[in-house]
């Protein structure tokens, strides 16, 4: 079994069990929040089990108080698939005035009609994020985001060289890229994308949408940032930017994932352009205009 890397919202998730009856982490999926719900709870319920669906079914069909039999704390993993535990976890917290009881995850949002009360005074939110630096053990902390919000003296050496540095922020802060060698970990993010146009999009609301489009859609907006890029290397002459339209041209070192691809920008009165229709924009279009 891995060993568990502590994240900073274990204080705050701690906190809460203390206070409120339950808890729903939210957050985007890989974070770690199962991971994270797992090590406070003392039973759990994986309701993305193929092989207990049958059962779960049933249970949600019949008697749904069932699911809250267990050990406690106890967690429901992708609750939003049975949406009738929110309320069964609402009365039961009513009920019995007992802290610490539950604990939700999920990525997605059931639909709004299947939940029958907010939960607010019974159910905590609690937000987490991709692995920052310092959860990694990139990061020695030693700048406090809070002393430079307070306006006090910081300073600090980081441990990470550029090139380092330059990976960590390719490879993002999903906790599964720390056991996973070579350059493949840099691909996660890459599929990470990729599942959410294709498949993910479509629990938003149910509506299904152009994956195409919708990378296109993307692409546009990731070009407007690299533009922004591209101004301020003109601005301050930063020696170790590199751009160039040939596709596979690096950026700020020779690491072979970090790319920038330069897109021009139109008038927003021009409605046949490749900004306005969201189409990609080719070489030789970028070569045929003067910045």
């Amino acid at each position: 079994m891995e060993k568990y890397i502590p994240r900073i919202v274990d204080k705050v998730l701690q906190n809460k069990l203390e206070y409120m009856g339950a808890v729903l982490i939210e957050g985007c999926k890989w974070c770690g929040k199962s991971t994270t719900a797992r090590q406070f709870a003392k039973s759990y319920i994986e309701f993305q089990d193929p092989d207990k669906k049958m059962q779960y079914d049933k249970t949600n069909k019949t008697k749904p108080s069932l699911f809250l039999e267990g050990e406690k704390p106890r967690l429901f993993d992708e609750w939003q698939m049975y949406p009738v535990v929110w309320d069964s976890i609402r009365m039961d917290v009513d009920h019995t005035g007992l802290k610490g009881q539950y604990i939700l995850t999920g990525s997605a949002r059931p639909a709004e009609d299947s939940v029958m009360h907010s939960g607010t005074g019974r159910i905590s939110k609690l937000l987490m994020r991709p692995m920052s630096l310092y959860e990694s053990g990139e990061s020695n902390g030693t700048v406090s985001l809070t002393d430079i919000i307070n306006g006090n003296d910081i300073s600090g050496i980081s441990n990470l060289d550029f090139d380092s540095l330059i990976n960590a922020m390719i490879r993002g802060g999903w906790p599964e890229t720390l056991n996973i060698d070579g350059e493949n970990k840099y691909k996660v993010s890459k599929d990470y994308v990729k599942s959410l146009l294709s498949e993910e999009i479509k629990t938003v609301d149910g509506k299904l949408r152009s994956s195409s489009k919708m990378n296109a859609v993307l692409k546009q907006f990731f070009a407007s940032k690299c533009f922004k890029i591209v101004n301020i290397q003109k601005r301050y002459g930063l020696c170790r930017l590199h751009c160039s339209f040939t596709p596979k041209e690096p950026i700020f070192s020779t690491h072979p994932y970090l790319y920038i691809s330069i897109y021009t920008v139109y008038p927003k009165n021009e409605i046949n352009t490749p900004a306005a229709t969201a189409e990609p924009i080719t070489p030789e279009i970028l070569l045929a205009i003067q910045y």
